[in-house]
């Protein structure tokens, strides 16, 4: 009986070993990035406001996840601080909804951008905005990005865990 319950033990372990580094792979990307919150406030009953600090190493990604409810409204801003200024961001949920478009700045303009866009049953309730420092990996040019996300909702946001 004892060996059997060993046996049990054991396997259990070796599944979730395999588990875990399956999970960690999925958010491989986002190892090279890290946020922090600034600040972070309720906004009347049914606002959230979040100002992140967000640093991308190249190649790296950030996803910021929110829960919203048909009809809810998200509205926000980012720009480059300091450091590598050739980022992406996008906005996804059961389609792609935005994708912003650097390609025409002005010599000397910052990196940033401004979105809004209200949640529909059709999209689902999750809504991904994602970060990317889309330098090449071998680059050593970090970014930093403030990020301001203003939404309705009390559904906090969500990033991938750090796993280090």
């Amino acid at each position: 009986m004892r060996r059997v319950i060993i046996s049990i033990v054991l396997i259990s372990l070796l599944i979730l070993t395999f588990s875990c580094t399956k999970i960690d792979n999925v958010f491989s990307n986002s190892s090279s990035a890290r946020a922090v919150i600034l600040r972070q406030s309720s906004i009347g009953y049914d606002c959230q406001m979040y100002q992140l600090e967000v640093t991308l190493s190249p190649g790296g990604e950030l996803p910021i996840i929110l829960e919203m409810a048909d009809g809810e409204t998200a509205d926000g801003y980012f720009y480059v601080e300091k450091g590598d200024d050739n980022i992406a961001f996008n906005i996804r949920a059961n389609d792609d909804i935005y994708d912003s478009d650097f390609e025409d700045l002005p010599a000397d303009t910052p990196v940033s951008d401004r979105f809004s866009f209200t949640a529909t049953s059709d999209e689902g309730i999750s809504y991904v905005m994602t970060l990317s420092n889309i330098s090449e990996s071998d680059d050593d040019a970090k970014s930093t990005i403030f990020f301001e996300i203003i939404y309705e909702g009390t559904s906090p946001i969500f990033t991938p865990l750090k796993t280090e």
